[in-house]
């Protein structure tokens, strides 16, 4: 479906991408990726993987749902880390308010249906293409096994934010989300799925914010393959490491990514000492 908006058209984006189709690229081969699901092998492009049709639309909250947002994510954080958690909130519920403003104004509530529609699947969706977009610079350094743009602040700043991002944006850590959060009974008359579009963004707020200001904690590692032994990629690019010690379905209580970028180098952001005379280090 295709919008006219101020003269240019808009397209409808259904089919969202959790995992971005850029960084996967190294690992094609004529544009197509082998892929392992349900131990059977296949070969597709990767249009067609790590995707699902509108994963990203944003939900209409409830007063319950904010007041929930708020007391989990945003009310222990200070300063300007809380006035950036509070204006994750306002952003992805923005549009309904501009929505109620123009049907006070008497703009008939059918009239903006197609145009809500259009707003609610393609907001996030955006957002991530423009993270990309903005960090494709960083991707490329790391394959060239560059970690020396880690010593500015901006560009670290800007680097694990789109970490933080790629690791909680996928299918696999909002399933394992709302697994955990559907056991509490209090919770049951919270939209935990609606909830999660803002809160992935407000964590991944909160924790980029932690490995920059925990700088002299957190070192980034080069790890290099050696001989016929290649990383590979999945369906969640980033991988907490101590998630394995958790067991499946738990949320790590510690932080260490682990972040393959090609099938020769890998990101480790680590704060075991041990690892860090592994590679590389800015």
């Amino acid at each position: 479906m295709f919008l006219r908006k101020g003269g240019a058209m808009t397209i409808k984006k259904k089919r969202h991408h959790y995992v971005w189709q850029h960084y996967l690229s190294l690992w094609t081969t004529d544009g197509k990726i082998w892929c392992l699901r349900d131990g059977k092998r296949f070969e597709t492009a990767t249009v067609n993987i790590g995707q699902e049709r509108y994963f990203y639309k944003v939900e209409e909250l409830t007063t319950q749902d904010i007041e929930y947002i708020m007391v989990l994510a945003v009310n222990q954080s200070k300063g300007f880390l809380r006035q950036a958690n509070e204006g994750w909130v306002h952003t992805f519920q923005q549009v309904f308010k501009s929505r109620d403003a123009m049907i006070a104004m008497g703009i008939s509530k059918d009239n903006l249906e197609e145009l809500m529609d259009l707003a609610l699947t393609n907001i996030e969706e955006d957002f991530h293409s423009m993270i990309e977009g903005e960090s494709a610079k960083y991707l490329a350094k790391l394959r060239a096994g560059d970690i020396e743009f880690l010593s500015v602040e901006d560009d670290r700043m800007s680097f694990f934010h789109f970490l933080c991002v790629q690791y909680l944006r996928t299918k696999n850590i909002k399933e394992a989300i709302l697994k955990n959060m559907s056991s509490i009974p209090q919770l049951s008359n919270i939209n935990m799925s609606g909830c999660w579009s803002v809160m992935r963004h407000i964590f991944a707020t909160n924790m980029a914010f932690s490995l920059i200001t925990g700088r002299e904690k957190y070192i980034p590692v080069i790890l290099r393959t050696s001989g016929t032994t290649k990383f590979i990629a999945g369906d969640q690019p980033v991988i907490n490491t101590h998630a394995v010690a958790a067991g499946k379905g738990n949320i790590p209580k510690k932080t260490e990514f682990y972040y393959p970028v090609s099938p020769d180098i890998a990101l480790l952001i680590t704060d075991d000492p041990a690892q860090v005379g592994t590679g590389e280090w800015a």
